[in-house]
């Protein structure tokens, strides 16, 4: 999925994120008034044997997800 939303979310303004306004390429789903938004929470560990699974983040960890893919990206030669 990160390939999908990778340039989106690199896109993405953290701060205006984390202030509500939305990122319609960055939208997965919406019903009415609820939306659901790709963050990117992506890794897998392939040697795991156990797996937990949460709830989606809320916007403040979206956008702070998005804030770490924008640094690790400007640190990398090109897009992830």
């Amino acid at each position: 999925m990160a390939e999908r939303f990778c340039e989106a979310a690199l896109a993405t303004d953290p701060g205006s994120y984390r202030a509500g306004v939305a990122s319609p390429s960055l939208l997965l789903e919406q019903v009415g008034q609820l939306s659901v938004d790709y963050a990117p929470f992506d890794h897998i560990e392939g040697g795991a044997q156990l797996a937990i699974v949460g709830l989606t983040p809320g916007r403040q960890q979206a956008a702070n997800a998005i804030s770490a893919m924008i640094g690790l990206n400007s640190t990398t030669s090109g897009v992830m």
